[in-house]
């Protein structure tokens, strides 16, 4: 397997109580080991992928300073 130095950029998109993250990548994986040291994809190839995360916060209780 050949492998190759990992590229990506990323960026988040905030917006009222989501937080989108935006990434692409050389590498297919988002976890450590594969991310480090498993990537195989060449930018100079068209190996680019797209991923994302959405995450949302959520309050039971508004903090007194909200109020």
């Amino acid at each position: 397997m050949d492998r190759t130095n990992i590229l990506s950029l990323g960026f988040d998109i905030e917006t009222g109580g989501h937080v989108f993250q935006l990434h692409i990548s050389n590498g297919q994986a988002m976890f450590d080991r594969a991310f480090i040291s498993e990537t195989t994809g060449k930018w100079g190839q068209g190996d680019i992928y797209f991923g994302f995360n959405i995450t949302r916060n959520f309050v039971i209780v508004k903090p007194e300073a909200f109020r």
